[in-house]
Protein backbone atom coordinates (compact mmCIF):
# COMPACT_ATOMS: atom_id res chain seq x y z
CA UNK A 1 0.00 0.00 0.00
CA UNK A 2 2.88 2.31 0.60
CA UNK A 3 3.91 1.96 -3.13
CA UNK A 4 1.49 0.53 -5.05
CA UNK A 5 -1.42 2.89 -4.25
CA UNK A 6 0.78 5.52 -4.93
CA UNK A 7 2.10 4.56 -8.06
CA UNK A 8 -0.94 3.58 -8.94
CA UNK A 9 -2.51 7.07 -8.27
CA UNK A 10 0.51 8.53 -10.16
CA UNK A 11 0.56 6.65 -13.09
CA UNK A 12 -3.38 7.40 -13.80
CA UNK A 13 -3.15 10.97 -13.04
CA UNK A 14 0.07 11.83 -15.15
CA UNK A 15 -2.62 10.40 -17.68
CA UNK A 16 -4.94 12.97 -16.87
CA UNK A 17 -7.23 11.05 -14.90
CA UNK A 18 -8.85 12.92 -12.10
CA UNK A 19 -9.03 11.96 -8.16
CA UNK A 20 -12.52 11.18 -8.89
CA UNK A 21 -12.16 9.26 -11.60
CA UNK A 22 -9.87 7.38 -10.42
CA UNK A 23 -12.50 6.20 -7.66
CA UNK A 24 -14.80 5.40 -9.64
CA UNK A 25 -11.68 3.28 -11.80
CA UNK A 26 -11.70 1.53 -8.23
CA UNK A 27 -15.24 1.36 -7.48
CA UNK A 28 -15.45 -0.49 -11.30
CA UNK A 29 -12.70 -2.76 -10.02
CA UNK A 30 -14.61 -3.83 -6.91
CA UNK A 31 -17.78 -4.36 -9.12
CA UNK A 32 -16.10 -6.86 -11.22
CA UNK A 33 -14.66 -8.69 -8.92
CA UNK A 34 -18.14 -9.24 -6.90
CA UNK A 35 -20.27 -9.76 -10.12
CA UNK A 36 -17.94 -12.36 -11.39
CA UNK A 37 -17.06 -14.12 -8.02
CA UNK A 38 -19.69 -16.79 -8.67
CA UNK A 39 -20.11 -17.74 -12.85
CA UNK A 40 -15.70 -17.50 -11.90
CA UNK A 41 -16.41 -20.52 -9.51
CA UNK A 42 -18.74 -22.36 -12.02
CA UNK A 43 -15.86 -22.24 -14.78
CA UNK A 44 -13.70 -23.21 -12.20
CA UNK A 45 -14.99 -26.27 -11.47
CA UNK A 46 -16.20 -27.21 -15.05
CA UNK A 47 -13.02 -26.65 -16.74
CA UNK A 48 -10.73 -27.08 -14.55
CA UNK A 49 -8.45 -25.43 -11.57
CA UNK A 50 -5.35 -25.25 -13.68
CA UNK A 51 -7.00 -23.79 -16.54
CA UNK A 52 -8.95 -21.35 -14.54
CA UNK A 53 -5.56 -20.07 -13.13
CA UNK A 54 -3.98 -20.06 -16.55
CA UNK A 55 -6.40 -17.80 -17.47
CA UNK A 56 -6.52 -15.74 -14.95
CA UNK A 57 -2.72 -14.82 -15.28
CA UNK A 58 -3.45 -14.11 -19.24
CA UNK A 59 -5.87 -11.81 -18.32
CA UNK A 60 -3.42 -10.20 -15.69
CA UNK A 61 -0.55 -10.09 -18.06
CA UNK A 62 -3.56 -8.48 -20.55
CA UNK A 63 -4.41 -5.73 -17.57
CA UNK A 64 -1.12 -4.87 -17.25
CA UNK A 65 -0.43 -4.17 -20.99
CA UNK A 66 -3.24 -2.03 -21.04
CA UNK A 67 -2.00 0.21 -18.15
CA UNK A 68 1.43 1.05 -20.04
CA UNK A 69 -0.85 1.73 -22.65
CA UNK A 70 -3.55 3.83 -21.41
CA UNK A 71 -4.02 7.05 -22.47
CA UNK A 72 -7.73 7.50 -21.41
CA UNK A 73 -10.38 6.88 -18.89
CA UNK A 74 -11.93 4.66 -21.18
CA UNK A 75 -8.57 2.28 -21.62
CA UNK A 76 -8.09 2.34 -17.54
CA UNK A 77 -11.77 1.65 -17.32
CA UNK A 78 -10.81 -1.47 -19.52
CA UNK A 79 -7.95 -2.17 -17.31
CA UNK A 80 -9.89 -2.45 -14.45
CA UNK A 81 -12.35 -4.89 -15.81
CA UNK A 82 -10.02 -6.97 -16.73
CA UNK A 83 -7.65 -7.03 -13.68
CA UNK A 84 -11.24 -7.42 -11.63
CA UNK A 85 -11.96 -10.38 -13.79
CA UNK A 86 -8.32 -12.14 -13.52
CA UNK A 87 -9.02 -11.57 -9.82
CA UNK A 88 -12.61 -13.11 -9.39
CA UNK A 89 -11.18 -16.19 -11.60
CA UNK A 90 -8.12 -16.85 -8.94
CA UNK A 91 -10.89 -16.20 -6.35
CA UNK A 92 -11.52 -19.69 -4.43
CA UNK A 93 -9.44 -21.07 -7.20
CA UNK A 94 -6.14 -21.30 -6.07
CA UNK A 95 -7.03 -22.40 -2.50
CA UNK A 96 -9.24 -25.79 -4.46
CA UNK A 97 -6.42 -25.90 -6.31
CA UNK A 98 -3.70 -26.22 -3.37
CA UNK A 99 -6.50 -28.34 -1.51
CA UNK A 100 -6.63 -31.18 -4.38
CA UNK A 101 -3.26 -31.41 -4.79
CA UNK A 102 -1.88 -31.67 -1.02
CA UNK A 103 -5.13 -33.05 0.70
CA UNK A 104 -6.40 -31.87 4.20
CA UNK A 105 -3.16 -32.83 6.14
CA UNK A 106 -0.91 -30.55 4.41
CA UNK A 107 -3.24 -27.60 3.23
CA UNK A 108 -2.03 -25.30 5.44
CA UNK A 109 1.21 -26.01 5.68
CA UNK A 110 1.52 -25.92 1.28
CA UNK A 111 -0.53 -22.47 1.26
CA UNK A 112 1.88 -20.62 4.11
CA UNK A 113 4.56 -21.91 1.88
CA UNK A 114 2.97 -20.28 -1.21
CA UNK A 115 2.54 -17.06 1.09
CA UNK A 116 6.25 -17.37 2.39
CA UNK A 117 7.08 -17.05 -1.63
CA UNK A 118 4.69 -14.20 -1.88
CA UNK A 119 5.93 -12.37 0.78
CA UNK A 120 9.99 -13.03 -0.25
CA UNK A 121 8.99 -11.45 -3.45
CA UNK A 122 7.15 -8.82 -1.90
CA UNK A 123 9.62 -7.78 0.00
CA UNK A 124 12.11 -8.20 -3.03
CA UNK A 125 10.44 -5.68 -5.54
CA UNK A 126 9.75 -3.14 -2.27
CA UNK A 127 13.99 -2.91 -1.84
CA UNK A 128 14.16 -2.60 -5.57
CA UNK A 129 11.39 -0.24 -6.36
CA UNK A 130 13.57 2.98 -5.41
CA UNK A 131 16.60 1.39 -8.00
CA UNK A 132 13.88 0.69 -10.84
CA UNK A 133 12.75 4.07 -10.12
CA UNK A 134 15.79 5.64 -10.18
CA UNK A 135 17.05 4.05 -13.09
CA UNK A 136 14.10 3.50 -15.74
CA UNK A 137 11.62 5.84 -14.11
CA UNK A 138 7.73 5.09 -14.16
CA UNK A 139 7.45 3.53 -17.74
CA UNK A 140 10.53 1.15 -15.91
CA UNK A 141 8.03 0.06 -13.29
CA UNK A 142 4.86 -0.14 -15.72
CA UNK A 143 7.60 -2.68 -17.70
CA UNK A 144 8.40 -4.51 -15.32
CA UNK A 145 5.59 -4.96 -13.78
CA UNK A 146 4.33 -6.44 -17.06
CA UNK A 147 7.01 -8.20 -17.42
CA UNK A 148 6.83 -10.52 -14.31
CA UNK A 149 2.75 -10.64 -14.98
CA UNK A 150 4.17 -12.58 -18.32
CA UNK A 151 6.99 -14.62 -16.24
CA UNK A 152 3.46 -15.70 -14.25
CA UNK A 153 1.63 -16.42 -16.79
CA UNK A 154 4.83 -18.56 -18.26
CA UNK A 155 5.33 -20.41 -15.06
CA UNK A 156 1.20 -21.11 -14.51
CA UNK A 157 1.54 -23.18 -17.80
CA UNK A 158 3.82 -25.74 -16.24
CA UNK A 159 0.84 -26.17 -12.98
CA UNK A 160 0.16 -29.60 -13.09
CA UNK A 161 -3.64 -30.62 -13.65
CA UNK A 162 -5.43 -31.90 -10.24
CA UNK A 163 -5.80 -35.63 -10.32
CA UNK A 164 -9.47 -35.31 -8.60
CA UNK A 165 -10.73 -32.97 -11.33
CA UNK A 166 -9.03 -35.51 -14.23
CA UNK A 167 -11.51 -38.09 -13.03
CA UNK A 168 -13.83 -35.73 -13.02
CA UNK A 169 -14.01 -35.06 -16.25
CA UNK A 170 -15.42 -38.40 -17.57
CA UNK A 171 -18.27 -37.79 -15.37
CA UNK A 172 -19.18 -34.18 -17.09
CA UNK A 173 -19.39 -35.78 -20.24
CA UNK A 174 -21.29 -38.85 -19.10
CA UNK A 175 -23.79 -37.60 -16.49
CA UNK A 176 -24.07 -34.03 -17.80
CA UNK A 177 -22.78 -32.14 -14.43
CA UNK A 178 -23.09 -28.80 -15.59
CA UNK A 179 -26.55 -29.51 -15.63
CA UNK A 180 -26.94 -30.91 -12.56
CA UNK A 181 -25.04 -28.64 -10.89
CA UNK A 182 -27.98 -27.34 -9.09
CA UNK A 183 -28.84 -30.40 -7.91
CA UNK A 184 -25.83 -31.53 -5.45
CA UNK A 185 -26.25 -32.21 -1.75
CA UNK A 186 -25.35 -30.00 1.08
CA UNK A 187 -27.80 -28.77 3.39
CA UNK A 188 -29.37 -25.33 4.51
CA UNK A 189 -26.11 -22.89 6.20
CA UNK A 190 -24.88 -23.59 9.62
CA UNK A 191 -22.53 -22.35 12.37
CA UNK A 192 -19.71 -23.86 10.40
CA UNK A 193 -20.76 -21.52 7.33
CA UNK A 194 -20.99 -18.55 9.41
CA UNK A 195 -17.57 -19.83 11.24
CA UNK A 196 -16.33 -19.68 7.04
CA UNK A 197 -17.51 -16.44 6.35
CA UNK A 198 -17.08 -14.53 9.35
CA UNK A 199 -13.36 -15.51 9.79
CA UNK A 200 -12.07 -14.60 6.08
CA UNK A 201 -14.31 -11.15 6.76
CA UNK A 202 -12.24 -10.60 9.89
CA UNK A 203 -8.89 -10.98 8.54
CA UNK A 204 -10.29 -8.86 5.30
CA UNK A 205 -11.07 -5.86 7.88
CA UNK A 206 -8.64 -5.97 9.89
CA UNK A 207 -5.83 -5.91 6.66
CA UNK A 208 -7.64 -2.34 6.12
CA UNK A 209 -7.17 -1.04 9.43
CA UNK A 210 -3.30 -1.74 8.57
CA UNK A 211 -2.86 -0.25 5.01
CA UNK A 212 -4.77 2.70 5.91
CA UNK A 213 -4.40 3.46 9.53
CA UNK A 214 -0.83 2.21 10.55
CA UNK A 215 0.49 5.39 9.42
CA UNK A 216 -1.41 7.18 10.72
CA UNK A 217 -0.27 5.70 14.24
CA UNK A 218 3.06 6.32 13.52
CA UNK A 219 2.54 10.17 12.99
CA UNK A 220 0.73 10.12 16.62
CA UNK A 221 4.41 8.83 17.69
CA UNK A 222 6.09 11.58 15.86
CA UNK A 223 7.60 9.24 13.37
CA UNK A 224 7.83 9.90 9.60
CA UNK A 225 5.76 8.56 7.09
CA UNK A 226 8.38 6.74 5.66
CA UNK A 227 9.36 4.86 8.35
CA UNK A 228 5.88 2.80 7.40
CA UNK A 229 8.39 1.42 4.60
CA UNK A 230 10.43 -0.11 7.55
CA UNK A 231 7.00 -1.44 9.03
CA UNK A 232 5.79 -3.30 5.96
CA UNK A 233 9.07 -4.95 5.78
CA UNK A 234 9.72 -5.98 9.40
CA UNK A 235 5.93 -7.33 9.23
CA UNK A 236 6.39 -9.24 5.96
CA UNK A 237 9.45 -10.70 7.64
CA UNK A 238 7.62 -12.10 10.91
CA UNK A 239 4.84 -13.22 8.25
CA UNK A 240 7.91 -15.70 6.72
CA UNK A 241 8.10 -16.98 9.77
CA UNK A 242 4.38 -18.62 9.58
CA UNK A 243 5.23 -22.29 8.11
CA UNK A 244 7.22 -22.75 10.84
CA UNK A 245 4.45 -22.06 13.33
CA UNK A 246 2.11 -24.22 11.41
CA UNK A 247 4.39 -27.12 11.71
CA UNK A 248 4.97 -26.37 15.43
CA UNK A 249 1.30 -26.18 16.10
CA UNK A 250 0.64 -29.16 14.18
CA UNK A 251 3.09 -31.23 16.38
CA UNK A 252 1.49 -29.77 19.54
CA UNK A 253 -1.97 -30.61 18.51
CA UNK A 254 -1.23 -34.38 16.74
CA UNK A 255 -3.92 -36.54 17.83
CA UNK A 256 -6.27 -34.28 19.03
CA UNK A 257 -9.84 -33.67 18.16
CA UNK A 258 -11.46 -30.72 16.53
CA UNK A 259 -8.32 -29.31 15.48
CA UNK A 260 -8.88 -27.21 12.88
CA UNK A 261 -11.54 -25.24 14.95
CA UNK A 262 -8.88 -25.16 17.67
CA UNK A 263 -6.72 -23.27 15.27
CA UNK A 264 -8.63 -21.13 14.20
CA UNK A 265 -9.59 -20.55 17.98
CA UNK A 266 -6.31 -19.98 18.82
CA UNK A 267 -5.29 -17.84 15.65
CA UNK A 268 -8.23 -15.32 16.67
CA UNK A 269 -7.07 -15.42 20.07
CA UNK A 270 -3.62 -14.01 18.74
CA UNK A 271 -5.82 -11.55 17.11
CA UNK A 272 -7.51 -10.89 19.74
CA UNK A 273 -4.06 -9.79 21.83
CA UNK A 274 -2.87 -7.87 18.84
CA UNK A 275 -5.77 -5.92 18.27
CA UNK A 276 -6.57 -4.78 21.90
CA UNK A 277 -2.63 -4.22 22.45
CA UNK A 278 -2.41 -1.81 19.41
CA UNK A 279 -6.15 -0.07 21.42
CA UNK A 280 -4.66 0.02 24.35
CA UNK A 281 -1.18 1.23 23.77
CA UNK A 282 -0.29 4.42 23.49
CA UNK A 283 3.70 4.81 23.22
CA UNK A 284 6.35 3.09 21.05
CA UNK A 285 5.55 -0.41 22.54
CA UNK A 286 2.54 0.07 20.19
CA UNK A 287 5.08 -1.14 17.49
CA UNK A 288 5.09 -5.04 18.94
CA UNK A 289 1.55 -5.48 18.11
CA UNK A 290 1.81 -3.59 14.93
CA UNK A 291 4.42 -6.09 13.52
CA UNK A 292 2.72 -9.23 14.85
CA UNK A 293 -1.01 -8.35 14.05
CA UNK A 294 -0.23 -9.13 10.51
CA UNK A 295 1.23 -12.63 10.75
CA UNK A 296 -1.47 -13.48 13.00
CA UNK A 297 -4.08 -12.14 10.21
CA UNK A 298 -2.58 -14.52 7.74
CA UNK A 299 -2.34 -17.66 9.78
CA UNK A 300 -5.95 -17.00 10.56
CA UNK A 301 -6.64 -16.94 6.85
CA UNK A 302 -5.41 -20.23 6.31
CA UNK A 303 -6.46 -21.48 9.26
CA UNK A 304 -10.25 -20.75 7.90
CA UNK A 305 -9.56 -21.23 4.28
CA UNK A 306 -8.59 -25.14 5.40
CA UNK A 307 -11.97 -25.38 7.67
CA UNK A 308 -13.52 -24.00 4.26
CA UNK A 309 -12.44 -26.62 2.20
CA UNK A 310 -13.16 -29.19 4.97
CA UNK A 311 -16.75 -28.17 4.83
CA UNK A 312 -16.97 -28.18 1.41
CA UNK A 313 -16.00 -32.32 1.68
CA UNK A 314 -18.46 -32.78 4.92
CA UNK A 315 -21.23 -31.37 2.73
CA UNK A 316 -20.38 -33.11 -0.44
CA UNK A 317 -19.83 -30.50 -2.45
CA UNK A 318 -15.89 -31.58 -3.77
CA UNK A 319 -16.97 -31.04 -7.35
CA UNK A 320 -18.37 -27.26 -7.56
CA UNK A 321 -15.12 -26.54 -4.49
CA UNK A 322 -14.87 -23.17 -6.14
CA UNK A 323 -18.19 -22.07 -6.96
CA UNK A 324 -18.77 -22.84 -2.94
CA UNK A 325 -15.65 -20.57 -1.98
CA UNK A 326 -16.74 -17.93 -4.33
CA UNK A 327 -20.01 -18.26 -2.53
CA UNK A 328 -18.02 -17.61 0.62
CA UNK A 329 -15.79 -15.19 -0.32
CA UNK A 330 -19.20 -13.16 -1.91
CA UNK A 331 -21.26 -13.47 1.42
CA UNK A 332 -17.80 -11.87 3.38
CA UNK A 333 -17.70 -8.91 1.04
CA UNK A 334 -21.06 -7.77 1.91
CA UNK A 335 -20.17 -8.55 5.42
CA UNK A 336 -16.98 -6.49 5.08
CA UNK A 337 -19.16 -3.83 3.61
CA UNK A 338 -20.93 -4.08 6.44
CA UNK A 339 -18.14 -3.71 9.20
CA UNK A 340 -16.74 -0.75 7.30
CA UNK A 341 -20.13 1.51 7.62
CA UNK A 342 -19.72 0.24 10.88
CA UNK A 343 -16.38 1.43 11.22
CA UNK A 344 -16.94 4.80 9.59
CA UNK A 345 -19.45 5.64 12.47
CA UNK A 346 -16.56 4.48 14.98
CA UNK A 347 -13.94 6.14 13.13
CA UNK A 348 -15.11 9.36 14.22
CA UNK A 349 -13.95 8.82 17.73
CA UNK A 350 -10.56 8.41 16.65
CA UNK A 351 -8.09 5.27 15.00
CA UNK A 352 -7.87 3.35 18.32
CA UNK A 353 -11.88 2.67 18.81
CA UNK A 354 -11.69 1.17 15.29
CA UNK A 355 -9.06 -1.49 16.80
CA UNK A 356 -11.06 -1.97 19.94
CA UNK A 357 -14.16 -2.46 17.63
CA UNK A 358 -12.80 -4.97 15.72
CA UNK A 359 -11.70 -6.81 18.98
CA UNK A 360 -15.37 -6.93 19.74
CA UNK A 361 -15.78 -8.45 16.76
CA UNK A 362 -13.11 -10.91 17.02
CA UNK A 363 -15.15 -11.81 20.62
CA UNK A 364 -18.08 -12.48 18.80
CA UNK A 365 -16.07 -14.64 16.33
CA UNK A 366 -14.74 -16.78 19.55
CA UNK A 367 -17.68 -17.12 20.65
CA UNK A 368 -19.46 -19.03 17.55
CA UNK A 369 -16.05 -21.13 17.35
CA UNK A 370 -16.74 -21.78 21.31
CA UNK A 371 -20.63 -23.05 20.42
CA UNK A 372 -19.82 -25.04 17.15
CA UNK A 373 -16.73 -27.16 19.22
CA UNK A 374 -19.54 -27.64 21.84
CA UNK A 375 -22.01 -28.79 19.23
CA UNK A 376 -19.49 -31.35 17.55
CA UNK A 377 -18.97 -32.84 20.39
CA UNK A 378 -22.54 -33.27 21.24
CA UNK A 379 -22.47 -35.41 18.10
Amino acid sequence: MVFYAPVSLLVRTRMGITLEQFFILQAILSATIFFFEIPSGFLSDFFGYRQTIILSFLLNFAARILMLLAQDFRMFAAEAVLEGMAAALNSGTISGYVYSISGRDSYDIDMAEINRCSDLGFLVSTLGFSVIYQLLGMRGLLFGTAAAAFAAFLVSCGLQECPVQREQKTDHRSSGRWKNTGKQPGGPPGLADLVCVLGISLASLAFLLINFFYVTILGELGMDETYMTAVILLYTAVQILIPWIIRKRKRLQKGRSWKHLNDILSSLAAVLVFAVGIAWTENFFVLIPMLLLPAALQLLQIDVETYQNLCIDRKGLSKNRVTVLSGYSMVSNALEIGFLFGSSQIGTLGIRPLFWGLGILVLFAMGIVVLLRRKEIRR
